[in-house]
């Protein structure tokens, strides 16, 4: 039997990985469908116009979300409340909320608003 060799050639150069080329988005995001909603997913990218990255990022970070508040969400809710609340009253300066901390804001404001809003609605009938 022959055995599987490397050549030289080969064992001097090295291997680029695909993170090393300075990619803007290097990371990647995974989940699973139903063949039913890989069809309706695939229409809905079509009829956008927009790469399929393209679209399932904007799908994620724009469009309105129906939240169903149970004991895990308040958590999640509590939890980045507090730690927001912890680097906003750190008598260190440095510790400013970054992007992410002020859109995680944002979406806890808007999802609390939502709630309230709903609220108002049903107590109107």
């Amino acid at each position: 039997m022959d055995l599987i060799y490397r050549r030289d050639t080969q064992d001097e150069r090295e291997r680029k990985k695909k993170y090393d080329k300075n990619r803007k988005r290097a990371l990647y995001f995974n989940f699973r469908v139903s063949a039913t909603e890989k069809e309706l997913i695939n229409k809905r990218i079509a009829l956008s116009g927009l790469p399929k990255a393209k679209f399932f990022i904007e799908s994620c970070l724009y469009q309105r979300i129906l939240v169903r508040g149970n004991i895990k969400t308040y958590e999640e809710i509590r939890d980045e409340m507090e730690r927001i609340k912890d680097i906003l009253l750190s008598e260190d300066k440095k510790d400013k909320l970054d992007d992410v901390d002020l859109a995680s804001l944002q979406y806890i404001l808007e999802l609390l608003s939502s709630v309230f809003k709903d609220k108002k609605k049903e107590e109107q009938f």
